[in-house]
């Protein structure tokens, strides 16, 4: 049995995070491994939920308040990483608080150390900086440090690519869940023999229910009218892009015209889903524009939100872990894509035509037009998302066959 530490969990505030999170933790203790210690953004709400844990908050993070403070974060931070390019690692030290020189002694402690499994390693915004520290950090004083399977990329600045490069030299192994991660590492780095393409563990989250097998039934708006719909939408800045505010702001449209003519001309209703919190000023808003559909602004557990997302006759998902929700209970669904770890999960799935990319909006009616050609069959679509999601999760894991050999 191994002692096992787990860092970068942004965890239960957002249920995709959450899924990951606990799938990873059962994975380890299947495996006859003992998570000792983990270190997280919000580690007492993480305590809560899954006590079992020493909990540790994550290195580096910004003070809440406090000018100062917040200039001292900013300098320590760029300090740690000079130390990480000029490879200064015994002067790292010097530039930790008490309590971070206390989290980094449990992790020491441990036998292996995962990152948790995510979407962090990408630069939409500059938290993956702090991500990657922690990193390079516990890399210094922990020789065995594994990616569990996750998205890295895109990172489009030349010091972020050249930090990233520095930070997974410094770690053993390394898991991505899709394509384009796969690819992205295999050009920043000249080692390859480390890097593995293994499935994404929020599949593991849930066993599949078994498909009811009826007729097909081909939608009819004017005869099917009780079908309830589900939406979760995302205040994405369009990163990358030299239009980033029109495209946000065309999103929205679509996202109004689509819950408009749901709501209007198939009369069912449209239910804005929370799965961050932070989501719901958005949801209102778009709500708002289409002077339709209930925003969730409740708070519930992975499995609360499984089972909410498995009680939709249809979705359609910005965030795309709630579509991986949606297809464990074989709900029909279009995926919004914002990143390539959307699409080429969904390509990877065998279900890229179910995929509609966000940043090839032209029109205010894309998103709609794109729904009413995936919803034309929803007993055919169930079978092709149970099949392939079957397919998907029953092929040889790299990473699961690593945790039972460790």
């Amino acid at each position: 049995m191994n002692k096992i530490a787990i860092i970068n969990i942004y965890g239960h505030a957002n249920h995709g995070d959450g899924a990951l999170t606990e799938t990873l933790i059962n994975q380890l203790q299947s495996g006859g491994h003992q998570v000792v210690v983990a270190s997280a953004l919000f580690p007492d709400a993480e305590a809560r939920l899954l006590p079992e844990q020493i909990w540790r908050s994550r290195l580096l993070s910004k003070p809440r308040t406090g000018v100062i403070d917040r200039t001292k974060h900013i300098f320590r931070s760029l300090a740690i990483m000079i130390c990480c390019v000029l490879k200064l690692d015994s002067i790292v030290r010097f530039f930790l608080t008490s309590d971070e020189k206390r989290t980094l002694a449990y992790i020491a402690c441990q036998d292996v150390v995962f990152s948790c499994p995510g979407g962090y390693l990408e630069d939409s915004n500059p938290s993956y900086l702090i991500n990657l520290l922690n990193i390079y950090l516990v890399s210094i004083y922990n020789s065995k440090v594994i990616l569990a399977p996750m998205s890295i990329g895109p990172i489009t600045n030349a010091f972020g690519t050249f930090l990233l490069k520095k930070v997974l030299e410094g770690v053993s192994l390394i898991y991505v869940r899709e394509s384009f991660s796969l690819n992205f590492c295999h050009r920043i780095l000249k080692s390859k023999n480390n890097i593995y393409l293994s499935q994404d563990l929020a599949f593991y989250f849930s066993v599949q229910k078994p498909i009811i097998k009826v007729d097909p039934v081909v939608y009819n708006p004017a005869v099917v009218k009780r079908r309830k719909i589900g939406i979760t939408v995302v205040n994405w800045p369009f990163s990358g892009s030299q239009n980033s505010e029109s495209l946000l702001f065309l999103y929205k449209k679509n996202i109004a015209n689509l819950v408009s003519y749901i709501e209007f001309n198939e009369k069912c209703p449209v239910v804005f889903v929370n799965q961050v919190q932070s989501d719901i000023p958005l949801a209102v808003e778009i709500s708002d524009m289409a002077d339709s559909g209930s925003v969730l602004t409740d708070e519930r557990t992975v499995s609360e939100h499984l089972d909410l997302i498995g009680s939709f006759d249809y979705f359609i998902g910005s965030r795309f872990h709630s579509c991986i929700f949606a297809m464990l209970e074989s709900v029909p669904f279009v995926a919004l894509s914002y990143l390539p770890k959307v699409s080429e999960i969904m390509n990877d799935l065998g279900l890229s035509d179910l995929c509609l990319n966000l940043y090839a909006l032209q029109s205010p009616d894309d998103i709609l037009n794109h729904y009413l050609k995936c919803s034309s069959s929803l007993e055919a679509s169930k079978t092709t998302i149970y099949n392939s999601v079957s397919k998907y999760i029953n092929q040889p894991s790299p990473f699961s066959s690593m945790i039972s050999s460790l």
